[in-house]
């Protein structure tokens, strides 16, 4: 009887083991998919914001452009550097948008990565769980029932032509 209990607990806890590898893998595809939906909004942000640069960066260059115009200095070379100036910026400007961006992919890549390793951790986990549950389910080491008998011998050993007894009536010669 006791083993057909232990053998439920056992069964009980393989399903429960494996149970909790399947839902935990299952958080963990959850968990990726709500870190891409992440990752794509951070990616449409960024090129809303990369839009807004550009954007501007053309009215601040076109602003100058007509600035210098209507002073009458267009083609001067002071015009000529602050628009430079408005260029460079904007591309400084887009160039952190970018490393920003690239930084932001490359964690929730390192992110992926963490959740796999942790659903592959949680699966071993429940494994070792279940292999420590049935070990710990298993009977142990057969003990003898009743005492070896030991047989009947003088106190000073036997010699050559001595008889003795054992405990079941048998006689041996030792010779």
């Amino acid at each position: 009887m006791a083993f057909i209990i232990d053998d439920i607990l056992l069964l009980v806890a393989a399903v429960a083991g494996g149970a909790s590898a399947v839902k935990s893998s299952q958080a963990s595809s959850k968990a990726r998919k709500a870190q891409d939906a992440q990752r794509q909004q951070q990616n449409l942000r960024a090129a809303q914001e990369r839009r807004q640069s550009i954007r501007e960066q053309r009215i601040a260059f076109a602003q100058a452009q007509q600035n210098a115009e209507n002073a009458g200095v267009g083609d001067s070379s002071g015009a000529a550097g602050g628009q430079g100036s408005i260029i460079s910026q904007g591309n400084a400007n887009l160039a952190f948008l970018d490393r920003s961006q690239r930084l932001s992919n490359l964690a929730g890549t390192w992110l992926d990565k963490s959740a796999k390793l942790s659903a592959q951790a949680d699966m071993w986990s429940s494994v070792s769980k279940l292999a420590m549950s049935g070990f710990s389910a298993m009977p142990g080491p057969a003990q003898p029932s009743a005492q070896i008998p030991k047989a009947n011998v003088p106190s000073g050993g036997l010699t050559n032509g001595q008889f003795s007894t054992n405990t079941f009536g048998n006689s041996n010669i030792y010779r």
